[in-house]
């Protein structure tokens, strides 16, 4: 071959070898093949999908900045040796590709904020959701079937969009909904959408049920209160215990525990227990006043009731200056007068003690003494209850001189005036001889001013007529 030839053949070679790598001297590469004689760096080159790797091994490869644009493997497998065998790949947060240990039955790769996320299970939530960890499954579950056609059951159930105290029904769509009318006769109900008051039960009408409270015929009481009705049966004007009592120069009034009729005959008053009050202004429960209006005042008659709500049953006590009206508290509606009581000129009670419908002074009071005091008949204030009629216990003597003998005749001013006597009637309930003293013990029905009526046969100068009240019988509404 001469050497032009030669020539010739070297030109074509060159030729031929740069048009084969003209394409490698850019950024772009379209195939790239990597020996395994020793470790390869690629460094900014760009992978596109005419790019085709069978079972690349990268065992220590360094891709620094490369771009993979749609890289296929057709087929083997890529393999990575530096990650955990069935581990759970990430990016660290040098943007390395790392993996997790391996993972348990049921555990996921969970985020966690600004570190690298790690391995964990799905937590429950007791009686709401439960969590199932399988080989490769995680289930969950309610603790009950809550499908569309289960029957759960639940010990309670809020409906917030409901109306509270409300009957709950179906409405066209099968949906919970509020009743807002009453639920008709013809369906079942009572057609009533009114809130019944304490003790008020339905009563039929003919057509539909009006709401009531029963009422009482004789001898039967009834008391209502909030879901209660109390049906007992009232002896005529019964009245047993609530005893009175006071220290004496004191503020503090107390009733025994008892039972009683009230003043209209149909309900009974219990007072479970005993209950002192004071002379202030009436408040409900022991130890506070009793007063129904204005302040306590000296020496003045107070008398004394068992007060009841009807509405709730509470029983206290109250007193007051009238002796049949007294102003009752709010929603007190029934009430009975047990007794009464006087205070002193301090204000305070007046030390008595009672046993039944008897009430006798701790210390007797001289009501009457007069000497001289006629033949005429003289009306006396005794010292017991004003605003009704008792029966006075008086103790009376009557002291003649020589001038003569005296008969003396007390009475009621509910009687006729009548002039005492040993021999016409009616006679008379003391006799003195003369020069002479006699005394006596009598009962005798006052008015409602706590008066009666005296009356000698003879007086004169040496004549003294004495009357001390012992007490008085008080009947507290028994024979209304």
């Amino acid at each position: 071959m001469t050497k032009r030839k030669i020539a010739l053949a070297y030109v074509v070679y060159a030729i031929a070898i740069l048009g084969a790598f003209a394409p490698m001297m850019g950024e772009a590469v379209s195939k790239i093949q990597v020996n395994t004689d020793s470790i390869q760096t690629l460094s900014n080159k760009t992978f596109d999908s005419t790019n085709t790797f069978n079972g690349v091994t990268l065992g220590s490869a360094v891709l620094s900045s490369a771009t993979l644009n749609t890289p296929t493997w057709g087929s083997g497998v890529f393999t990575m040796t530096p990650l955990t065998a069935n581990g759970l790949p990430y990016l660290n947060a040098s943007q390395q590709l790392v993996s997790t240990a391996n993972p348990t039955n049921g555990q996921l790769l969970l985020g966690s904020t600004g570190a690298a996320p790690v391995l964990g299970t799905l937590t429950g939530t007791a009686n709401q959701v439960t969590v199932t960890n399988g080989a490769g499954s995680v289930t969950l579950s309610t603790p009950q079937s809550i499908g569309t056609g289960s029957s759960p059951t639940f010990a309670g159930l809020t409906l917030s969009g409901l109306t509270a105290s409300k009957i709950v029904t179906t409405n066209g769509s099968s949906v919970l909904s509020t009743l807002s009318s009453a639920i008709g006769v013809s369906d079942g109900g009572l057609g009533i959408s009114t809130t019944p008051s304490n003790g008020f039960v339905p009563i039929g009408n003919g057509s539909t049920y009006t709401p009531a409270a029963l009422t009482a015929g004789g001898g039967i009481g009834i008391t209502n209160a909030s879901g209660a009705v109390t049906i007992s049966a009232i002896p005529r004007v019964y009245l047993a215990g609530l005893t009175l009592s006071t220290a004496g120069s004191s503020s503090t009034m107390t009733t025994a525990a008892g039972q009683a009729t009230d003043s209209s005959g149909t309900h009974v008053i219990t007072l479970a227990s005993s209950l002192g009050k004071s002379t202030a202004a009436w408040t409900v429960g022991t130890g506070n006043g009793c007063l129904d209006q204005s302040s306590i005042a000296n020496s003045t008659w107070y008398h004394f009731y068992v007060i009841l709500r009807t509405d709730t049953g509470v029983v206290d006590v109250l007193c007051s200056t009238s002796a049949s009206s007294p102003l009752l508290p709010t929603n007190y509606t029934k009430s009975r007068r047990i007794g009464a009581g006087l205070t002193n000129g301090s204000a305070q009670w007046t030390l008595f003690v009672q046993d039944g419908d008897q009430f006798l002074w701790d210390a007797a009071v001289l009501d009457v003494n007069s000497t001289n005091p006629g033949t005429s008949a003289v009306s006396s204030t005794l010292t017991v209850p004003t605003g009704i009629k008792v029966l006075a216990i008086v103790n009376q003597t009557l002291t003649t001189g020589a001038g003569g003998a005296s008969a003396g005749l007390l009475s009621s001013l509910d009687q006729a005036d009548a002039a005492a006597s040993t021999s016409a009637l009616p006679l008379a309930n003391i006799y003195t001889p003369a020069s002479g003293v006699a005394a006596n013990r009598l009962e005798i029905r006052t008015n409602t001013s706590a008066q009666i009526r005296r009356r000698l046969s003879f007086s004169d100068g040496s004549v003294i007529h004495r009357i001390a009240t012992i007490g008085w019988l008080d009947r507290r509404g028994r024979d209304s």
